[in-house]
């Protein structure tokens, strides 16, 4: 949903890279340790980035182990755990960060992500507060702001947040995804349309972008349209169900019954564990599907 390493390898640059220089002109013993310590750091980043998870926090505490009070080791180790879904551990992580160093910007907006993925919508609004008071000009967390307060149901102050973000930095797509989402559910169309067509043309990959330009679409009566990006949706996660039950839903108001079921169809039989949300839109896609097949077979007697 949003950039979860705000400015880390900077931060880390800045932070570490320059007592250890320091250190290592004063203790002749400290330049080895220091030298290992910085190829750590690489190599938990890299093992980040490659997706492994597991390695990269096994680094991290490696790190820890020779430097107890290393706050981006903390922050590195907190990064890691997120990503394997530990957000309790995570969260402990980046408070330690945060309490070794209270200056620690990213340290507060990924602390602020790790809450908001919790539920704990009123510290994540805090952290991410905190964060912009020590950067006040890094886009994504103005961004990651309006989501909380979004969800906190504080719809107009989110959308000044997403236009903040916007204003600092006009490539960062997901704030304009965001905004066109908030205007859209604000009752403003027209706008939530531009917003959303803006974030496409940003990052053209990301399918979130087409469900809520679709649905923004379906708002303004475009029924046309609406089903080319949910086709497109489809195009880039094929294995969507509910992306399928979407666009089987805007064929059927269209007229277009016999695709509609097909669509129907595909949802139905993609659609994995029966969770209780998924629950729901099974329901509603089996309703739709006989409905469907009603309006059809109806049709075609009258024929």
């Amino acid at each position: 949903m949003l950039d979860l390493e705000k400015n880390y390898h900077k931060s880390m640059r800045t932070r570490l890279f320059l007592p250890l220089v320091l250190a290592a002109a004063i203790f002749t013993a400290q330049p080895v340790l220091s030298q290992n310590t910085s190829e750590l750091f690489r190599q938990g980043n890299a093992a980040r980035s490659a997706g492994n998870f597991s390695a990269s926090a096994q680094i991290f505490r490696t790190i820890i182990s020779l430097e107890p009070n290393n706050a981006n080791a903390y922050m590195g180790l907190g990064l890691a755990l997120y990503r394997q879904g530990n957000l309790a551990q995570a969260i402990t992580n980046y408070r330690t960060a945060i309490r070794l160093d209270p200056n620690n910007d990213p340290a507060y907006h990924n602390l602020g992500n790790a809450l908001y993925d919790q539920g704990n919508l009123g510290e994540a609004i805090t952290n991410y507060r905190a964060a912009i008071r020590l950067d006040p000009n890094y886009a994504p967390t103005y961004s990651a702001l309006g989501n909380a307060l979004r969800s906190q149901g504080n719809l107009g102050e989110a959308i000044t947040n997403y236009r903040t973000a916007i204003r600092l930095d006009p490539n960062y797509a997901p704030a304009y995804s965001n905004l066109g989402d908030a205007l859209r559910e604000q009752g403003n169309t027209g706008e939530a349309i531009t917003n959303l067509r803006t974030a496409i043309r940003l990052n053209p990959n990301n399918a979130s972008s087409y469900t809520r330009l679709g649905f923004a679409l379906i708002d303004q009566g475009n029924l046309g349209e609406a089903i080319t990006n949910f086709r497109t949706l489809i195009r880039l996660d094929p294995n969507n169900f509910a992306a399928y039950a979407i666009l089987g839903f805007t064929l059927s108001e269209q007229g277009n019954l016999l695709e509609a079921i097909n669509n129907y169809r595909t949802s139905l039989r993609l659609n994995p564990n029966r969770t209780s949300g998924e629950q729901g839109l099974l329901t509603t896609t089996q309703n739709r599907l006989r409905e469907a097949e009603q309006r059809l077979a109806e049709q075609q007697r009258r024929r």
